[in-house]
Formats: structure tokens, sequence, C-alpha cells
């Protein structure tokens, strides 16, 4: 379809001049005026004159055409295939739109999608008239503009060929929707649409429960604008990608053997033909260990074995091989190692005996001595100190704070264990004979807004009687206590009393992980902003009860242990677009963020509110990989943080013209030619036809036509 666009269009109101001639004709035409003359001997033939009269309305008729042929050159009338050509002959505004979702990473051919999307982007641009306007996006899990409105072609052509893929999944409906919106705010009526996408299914059909209907979307989009597509992705393939890979046991140490476990899954596997594949195992950029094995479309899980010699952080990193996906193949792991972790014991018998100290037994029960020859069997370190050195003592030292059986709590304590807790430490609280639930309430509990779980009853007195009672773990505590799965009741040791809680009446109290066979609650919990508090209602020595010498005890108090702390390392491991978010220790200046992609980034540190210490936060994690803020440990104490792939768009099914046109409806919508007629397909889309020469030769031809007859008609007028 041919659209005819004027380039001087006010020159059309010289045609009035086209009646000229004729003007001229009829203000000079002969008169009538008799003659006397002889009868017959004067007349003329009357065919000689009407042939007279016809040669002069031909000759009238030629310059009245060569006058119209004359106007038409002027204004310059030109001819375009593209029926959104705009006045001026000037092309629509060009609307780029780039699929960057992490799938366009898959090999097809010697190139990736995304290479080859690239190449076919900047043929388009090239094909482009000079002057075309040039918006350019990239879909990843949302749409950013890259370059808008720009008519420097060879400039966009640049920007084109630089574009990277991401690392996240999207959808492209939210692509179809931000056109509508980009037109609307820039006030475009119709443009050029260019999609290019490797056409994978997931990409394109329409999300579990959403509400986007790509087919409505395309068709809507058609009505008004040139919606092309271009293909940039293969056949349906098979995909091999990584979906965890971390250490069996959240806590690592020195002199400790870790188990590292590695999931990996496949889409596209053919049964009958199954492939091989290869993992290996890197720390500190060094190979560990390999292992092969073939795909089958089922989920295998791959273990590998090592202990840490040294303290410190380690950048672990799991490989595949034997697809062409790069993107999901890799996995990282940031583990911090120490020596052990240390656990502070808070006593105010702490220069008694072992045995008569308040945490004596609990201290052993952490850390168990160390047989010569044998392999560490405790990750924690017990250090012991009486309240009045607890101020010595640097708490970011510690994972783990223990109050033993302390008469009084004071203020500076509770201060520094508030703050504690809120960075992310744990609080356990061992009750006893010496506590006084008042001071505890006061202090710690707060009415709900302090450390405690729970208030102490402080109108009874301790329950139990003397009667022996059994600990009993709690159904839903089989996360706190994964080796007492299945066994409710600890053996081989027993309590005789403890301090009855105050607990809501409509039940809405701390989360209870353990009871004795009373049904009092033995072990309660909170959390603290980042941090979490456990108290256990009895004493951790032998005043009110023998659990401590029981066989389970040690167990139970290591399982305690990693509970509580988790995963320290879990705000290190992040997956594309997680938070970094981590407390500064003595700085308000900036601090600079290395990408893995060799950008920068400044972070700010900044005050969440009045007591907490400043923190630096940075969300554009959206690069696999690396990252490290160039500071000291004394200013960040977590420097460096790994981002790893969410794999959301595994299955790598292509969208085939059929089931494209099946699905969305056929919408008019046409598939852009390979990169190789590119080019030329966009400069026919947009030649135009500039008609002014062929006008002005054919009126030279009108002209000399007319000369030629006006000599041979002869001169008539008298």
């Amino acid at each position: 379809m041919q659209r005819a666009l004027l380039t001087n269009p006010l020159m059309l109101l010289a045609l009035v001049f086209v009646v000229l001639p004729w003007v001229i004709e009829w203000l000079f035409r002969r008169r009538r005026r008799p003659i006397p003359f002889a009868a017959m001997r004067f007349v003329l033939d009357a065919e000689k004159q009407k042939k007279i009269r016809l040669q002069d309305l031909l000759l009238l008729y030629l310059r009245m055409f060569a006058l119209f042929l004359l106007v038409l050159a002027l204004v310059r009338p030109i001819l375009r295939k593209n029926p959104l050509a705009r006045d001026q002959g000037r092309a629509p505004e060009v609307l780029m739109i780039f699929d960057a979702t992490y799938s366009n990473a898959q090999q097809v051919g010697a190139d990736t999608a995304f290479s080859l999307a690239r190449k076919m982007g900047s043929e388009v641009v090239a094909g482009l008239p000079a002057g075309t306007e040039v918006t350019v996006a990239l879909l990843s899990d949302t749409v950013s503009v890259e370059l808008e409105a720009s008519d420097d072609l060879p400039s966009v052509r640049e920007h084109i060929e630089r574009l990277e893929v991401s690392n996240k999944a999207g959808h492209l409906a939210r692509a179809l929707a931000w056109v509508e919106d980009y037109k609307s705010s820039k006030n475009i009526p119709a443009c050029e649409v260019y999609l290019f996408s490797d056409m994978q299914e997931s990409s394109w059909g329409k999300r579990p429960g959403g509400s986007r209907d790509v087919g409505a979307q395309l068709r809507q989009l058609c009505v008004n604008n040139q919606v092309f597509l271009a293909d940039t992705g293969a056949g349906d393939v098979m995909n091999c990608y990584l979906t965890r890979f971390e250490p069996r046991e959240s806590l690592l140490a020195v002199g400790v053997s870790s188990t590292f476990e590695v999931t990996v899954q496949a889409t596209g596997v053919d049964p009958d033909n199954p492939e091989t594949a290869r993992l290996t195992f890197y720390v500190n950029g060094e190979k560990q260990g390999s292992q092969d094995f073939l795909i089958t479309g089922e989920v295998h899980t791959a273990t590998f074995q090592y202990s840490f010699l040294e303290g410190g952080v380690y950048l672990l990193k799991a490989v595949l091989e034997g697809d062409g996906q790069p993107l999901d193949n890799v996995r990282y792991y940031l583990a911090t190692v120490p020596q052990s972790h240390q656990v502070l014991l808070v006593d105010e018998r702490a220069d008694d005996s072992l045995m008569e100290q308040n945490a004596g037994l609990l201290q052993l029960a952490i850390a168990p001595p160390q047989k010569p020859g044998f392999d560490r069997v405790s990750l924690f370190e017990a250090v012991v100190r009486p309240p009045e050195e607890f101020s010595q003592e640097n708490l970011t030292d510690f994972k783990v704070v223990v109050l033993a059986n302390l008469t009084e709590v004071p203020a500076r304590m509770v201060s520094a264990l508030e703050l504690f807790v809120r960075e992310g430490g744990v609080l356990l609280v061992f009750l006893g004979e010496a506590v006084s639930p008042y001071e505890y309430n006061r202090r710690l509990f707060k009415e709900g807004t302090g450390l405690l779980p729970s208030a102490i009853d402080e109108a009874g007195s301790p329950e139990g009687g003397g009667e022996e009672l059994a600990l009993r773990l709690n159904p839903g505590a089989e996360e706190a206590f994964a080796h007492f799965r299945g066994k409710n009741v600890l053996e081989g040791g027993s309590v005789l009393k403890y301090l009855p809680l105050d607990l809501p009446v409509d039940g809405g109290g701390p989360h209870i992980l353990a009871r004795f066979s009373d049904e009092g609650p033995a072990l309660v919990e909170k959390t603290f902003e980042q941090g979490r508090t456990l108290m256990f209602t009895s004493t951790a020595n032998l005043i009110w009860g023998s659990l401590p010498l029981s066989g389970d005890f040690p167990v139970l108090v290591q399982e305690l242990l990693r509970y509580a702390i988790g995963n320290p390392d879990a705000s290190v491991n992040l997956t594309v677009s997680g938070v970094f978010d981590q407390p500064v220790l003595m700085t308000s200046q900036h601090l600079t963020l290395k990408r893995p992609d060799g950008r920068k980034a400044r972070l700010t540190p900044a005050r969440r509110d009045e007591q907490a210490l400043r923190h630096v936060t940075y969300t554009n994690t959206d690069r696999l990989g690396e990252y490290e803020v160039d500071t000291i440990p004394e200013v960040l104490a977590k420097r460096r943080f790994v981002v790893n792939l969410a794999p959301d768009e595994p299955e790598l099914a292509h969208l085939e013209r059929e089931e494209f046109a099946r699905r969305f409806g056929e919408p008019e919508v046409r598939f852009l030619p390979p990169v190789a007629q590119m080019r030329r397909f966009i400069e026919e889309l947009h030649a135009t036809r500039e008609l002014a020469g062929t006008i002005l030769w054919l009126l030279f031809i009108v002209l000399a036509v007319e000369i030629y007859l006006a000599a041979r008609f002869g001169m008539r007028r008298v």
C-alpha cells in the first residue's frame, strides 16, 4: 500500500492559474462584425472553420495542462510505501523493544539469541530514512528506556550494539503495556513498533492468575501502529540448570568437614537419548572436584565435601557444563568461616568452680572438651564473664549472648543487648531462683516492646513443687530440633521447678518451642527486628532439676544454637533483585561498591532511628556474581556479597509462527526477515519516490508538442 504526500501543499493555490489560457482566449476572442462581400465568393467553407476551432481548443488545453504540471512540480508530491508516513514525507517514530530476559542468553548457532537481536536491531536502524526518531527500550522484570527519541541513527546503532542481556525474567505483556503508556505520555498517534524476542513460551503466554491477555494487547496495538516481530530464538532445546547450591549445615567452622549440596534440574530432555553433564566445584577459584551425570529430566542432587583449614571469607562456585544456556549454569555461595562461633555466657558465679556456676554445665554442652586426634564435635566456643565485665566485651564478636540466672540486669546491659539483637544477634535467657520477675518484666519485657518473649508471672511461685517434669518438644518445632524429629520427650533428665509465664488469655503470645509434662511453657521465642530472643523458664544448673546431666542436653543445646543463629551468610547470598543491607560500624562517609560488570556504585550510610547504627542498602542487584564494598572490616563487617539467578525461565520451549497465530488470533503482526535481508526490507518499507522530476519531463514533452502544433497550425488571428 502506497501513500502520496505533498512536500509543498500550499503551492496548490497556484492551480488557479491553470485557467489563465482560457481567460486570455476568452478576453481576446474575435468579435463578429458585418463585412460586405459578394454573394458566394467570400464565403468560407464551413468544414474548414470547424477544423480551425478544434485546433485552437487543442492548443488551449495543452497550455492549461502545462500550467497544471508546473504547479504540480512545485508542490513536489512524494509516494511512500509506509502508510504511517507523516506530513512532509517524514518517517513515523520508531519504538524498538529488546527482550533482555535471561533466556535470551541461550546459544543460537554461533551467537546468542540476544546477540542476534542486537544485529537485527542494528540493521533495522541502518535501513531507516534519515531523521527518523528512534526510542530503544529493554525488557527484563520491568521496561527501561535506554535511548529516547534520537534521530542520530549512527549513534542509535552504536547504542544498540552495546546492549546487554539482563539476569532477570520478565513477560512480554509488560512491554506491550509500556508501548501504549509511552505513546499516550508523548502524544504519539501512530508509530512503528519492533519487538525482538527469543519467542520463549513462558515469556509470551499468560501468567497463572495474571490478568493480561497478550493477544488482546497485540490486536489493540496493531489498530493504529505497524508492529514487527523479530524471532531470535532457536527451536525447542534442552536446558539444564542449577536451582540450589548451599551447605547442608548453614554454620561452618575451621576444621569441620562440610557438605555442599547442588541441585540440578533439566527441561526439554529426550528420554531416548540422555546427555551427559559435568558439575564442577570451586573454592576461591580453585577446582576442588567434579562429577559427571546423565541428564534424565529428574531432579539430581550432587554433594561435595570440603574442610576449611583457615578462617576467612570464601567464594564457592558450582559450574554446570552440558547445554547452551550459560547464565543458569553457575551458582555462587559466599561463606564466612570462623575458627568457631563464639557464645558469651554472662554468669554471676563465673569465678566459681564449673559445677557451681549457673552456666557451667551449659558451657560444657556448648563446647565439649576436645580429645587429641579426634575431629571437632562442636562449632561453638563458650566465653564466660561476670556481669561487671560485660561492658568490656565487643558484642559483634559473638553470635549468641546467654544470661544465666542473673539477679539483676543493669540498664546499660539492656541497651547493649537491645542493639545487639536488633542488628541480628541472639539472646538466650535462662531463668532460675535468683531471677526477680518484677525486674525482668520492667527492664527486659517492657510490656511487650522489650527483648523477652513473654512476661514472667510475678504473682505465682515456681511451678513443679518437687515433681519431676519431663521436657516435651512441640510438634511444630522440627526446624529447631531436627535431631529429635520423631522424638517428643527428652530422656535421662527432668526439671523440678520453673517460673510460670504470664501468657495472654486470647492465646496470642510467643511461639512456644517446648513444654513441660504438665503443659507449662518451657522454651519460648520472639523475633526482635533482625535478631531473636529465646527464654528457658528453668535453670541451666542442677538447682531446679537434673536436665543438664541428661545425654540429650548437649545435643539439645547444639541444635538450639544452630536454630537460633540460622544462616549467618543469608544476608550476603542473594538472588537477583535481592537487597544488600548491612550496618556500618564507624563512619558516615560514602562507600564505593564494585559490581561484577566492572561498574561502581555509591553507598550512603543512613540512620534509621536514633539508637541503631547507620546502614548501607543496595537494591540494584541485577547482575550475577560477586559484589564488594571498598572499605575495611572495622567499617563494614560484611563487605562482600554474591547474587545468583532466580530460575524463573528454565523452559526454552520455542513459540513457532503457526502456534503464535493460533494462540493470539492472527494479529496484524509482520515477522521480520533474517538479518541478511533486514536492511533491504526496511529500506523498501520506507522507500520514497520523488515525482517532481517525472512531472517536469512530462511538462517538457507537453510544451514541445504545443510549440510543434502551434507552428504547424500557423497564425490564424488577424
